[in-house]
């Protein structure tokens, strides 16, 4: 309900991994096999920091966000 100002409180909360355990994937690409690998958001926490460097994880990177911009042809 709006305030006598007009502002709206409102909150954000993050439940994945904190409240609840979900089945969201997330998805990982290899840039030298071109392949993709699914992972949980508990896996992409502790990963994250190790993708692109040295080791293991090294060709893998998160896909880049579709753009929210339309398109100009």
């Amino acid at each position: 309900m709006p305030a006598s100002d007009g502002s709206i409180s409102f909150y954000f909360f993050d439940i994945d991994d904190n409240l609840l355990i979900l089945p969201t994937k997330l998805y990982l690409w290899n840039a030298e096999t071109r392949a993709e690998l699914a992972v949980t958001s508990g896996e992409f926490a502790s990963v994250q920091n190790d993708l692109g460097r040295t080791g293991k994880w090294q060709p893998w990177t998160a896909p880049p966000r579709p753009s929210a911009r339309p398109t100009i042809s």
